[in-house]
């Protein structure tokens, strides 16, 4: 599972189209999708 940030445009819009328990598993079902690449850390 992957950790999720939302933007601020995100976070204004979702009310308008979704209740609480829908933005939930929406971000859950995000998490959950291997689309992109792992960032790795930066070696101090």
């Amino acid at each position: 599972m992957f950790i999720l940030i939302e933007t601020p445009l995100f976070t204004s819009l979702w009310p308008d189209y979704w209740t609480e328990e829908e933005r939930g598993q929406f971000c859950a079902w995000l998490a959950l999708q291997q689309l992109g690449k792992e960032i790795d850390a930066a070696d101090d």
